[in-house]
């Protein structure tokens, strides 16, 4: 991996992001970033945690921007790649999201634009923020993980809703609004609440 230029965008394109339209959208960004005189080369994803590795190997290889193409899910993954790596501080990463994917909550908090050229223009011009990044830790199967997280945190009910989302996408559905609705109802009648414990600086609440 060789970084040609401090200027070069890194872009992560998810393919198969919103059902591969993202495939679809990124030949019209292209394009467009490539009128604009925009530096930049591309890495492809192509399984589940690939842009996290993705941005850590290109943030170690001198990358300082980067761009990833897809939806929610891919914007976690580079985040976590940003956050994870120790070769610079994550504030010297310049980081945005060409938004293809169904949801798209981050860029509505922010409200980014979804139109091409307006997207264009912000990354030319190197419109930024700084923001804030949350970190949860867990237990996942015995074995204590920890995650970072750019826009919300959802547990109990909204992460059975997830795992209802995941479950139809490994029976061969494809990610939809649809499919997350049905989701949503099908968590509706099989969620039971579970006795939880929080802990926030210090304080502990029990409760279901």
């Amino acid at each position: 991996m060789q970084i040609e230029g401090p200027s070069q965008w890194t872009i992560i394109v998810n393919p198969a992001s919103a059902g591969g339209k993202a495939l679809r959208a990124w030949n019209t960004a292209a394009a467009a970033l490539r009128n604009a005189e925009i530096d930049f080369r591309i890495l492809w994803t192509q399984k589940r945690g690939d842009a996290t590795e993705l941005a850590q190997a290109a943030i170690r290889e001198g990358a300082k921007r980067i761009l990833a193409v897809g939806g929610d899910g891919t914007n976690h993954e580079v985040v976590n790649g940003i956050m994870r790596q120790n070769s610079v501080p994550s504030t010297d990463i310049l980081y945005g999201l060409w938004p293809v994917g169904t949801g798209n909550d981050w860029i509505k908090t922010y409200r980014l634009p979804t139109d091409t050229q307006a997207l264009v223009q912000m990354i030319k011009g190197e419109q930024s923020q700084l923001q804030d990044i949350g970190q949860v830790s867990y237990e996942l199967e015995g074995i204590r993980r920890s995650r970072f997280f750019v826009n919300i945190l959802g547990m109990a009910y909204d992460g059975n809703v997830v795992y209802e989302v995941e479950q139809s996408l490994a029976n061969g559905g494809k990610m939809s609004r649809l499919v997350y609705l049905q989701a949503t109802f099908r968590s509706l009648l099989r969620y039971q609440t579970p006795q939880t414990e929080v802990r926030i600086n210090g304080d502990r609440l029990r409760d279901r």
